[in-house]
């Protein structure tokens, strides 16, 4: 009889434990780990020749990469390069935050495409221990509009 409440109990905890996990040869991993996960999302956003930040949005973000995900109608492609800055904003502080190549913007195709910063966990801060990121973004091919995914 004990044997088998501590199989039961065994069965109800990993069937617990497999809710919140995905089990994978071996590996537990929880759920979005790896993955992008799309913490904020700006549905038109205006691109110009100069750096604007669009519509005030802060996103947080928990560490390890960051991305915007651009993206244009296939009808209405931006005919040029857009040029993406993350920036870090503390209240009082801000800062640019470089990408992994080692300049301060990233550069995006006018069909669109990801902007991702590497091994930003250096910006976490506060009490919930999170960045709190946004954006600048231009073109050099005229005014235009993209929806814009932010990812973590």
């Amino acid at each position: 009889m004990k044997k088998l409440l501590s199989t039961l109990a065994l069965a109800s905890a990993l069937t617990f434990a497999t809710s919140f996990y995905e089990v994978n040869a071996m590996e537990i991993t929880p759920f979005g780990a790896g993955e992008w996960d799309v913490v904020n999302v700006d549905e038109s956003v205006y691109i110009s020749s100069t750096f604007q930040r669009p519509g005030g949005y802060v996103t947080e973000s928990n560490g390890g990469d960051f991305a915007v995900d651009l993206s244009f109608p296939t009808q209405f492609p931006y005919p040029g390069l857009i040029y993406v800055e993350l920036w870090e904003d503390d209240g009082s502080k801000t800062q640019r935050v470089y990408p992994d190549k080692g300049t301060h913007t990233v550069e995006v195709s006018g069909n669109g495409g990801l902007a991702v910063w590497r091994g930003i966990s250096s910006y976490l801060d506060g009490k919930e221990n999170q960045a709190e990121f946004f954006i600048k973004i231009k073109g050099n091919g005229g005014q235009g509009l993209t929806y814009v995914e932010y990812l973590d």
